[in-house]
C-alpha cells in the first residue's frame, strides 16, 4: 500500500470517527431536553474531546504519575 493510500485510509477513518461522534452527542443532548442549538454545540464539545488516536485503534498506555 502506498502512501497516498494509507493517508486516505487515516482520513476516512478519522472522519468517521468524528461524524460518529458528533451523532452519539447529539442525540444525547436532545435525549436530555437541550434544545437543537445546544445538542449542536455538545457535539462540537464531543468531537473536540474524542482522542485523536481513537479513530486509528491505537490503545493508549496508562499514563504514569
Amino acid at each position: 500500500m502506498d502512501r497516498t493510500e494509507l493517508d486516505r485510509q487515516v482520513a476516512e477513518r478519522v472522519r468517521a470517527a468524528l461524524v460518529a461522534c458528533a451523532e452519539a452527542a447529539h442525540e444525547d443532548a436532545r435525549v436530555r431536553g437541550l434544545c437543537w442549538e445546544g445538542a449542536w454545540e455538545a457535539a462540537i464539545v464531543a468531537m473536540r474531546a474524542l482522542p485523536l488516536d481513537a479513530p486509528l485503534g491505537v490503545e493508549r498506555e496508562p499514563s504514569v504519575r
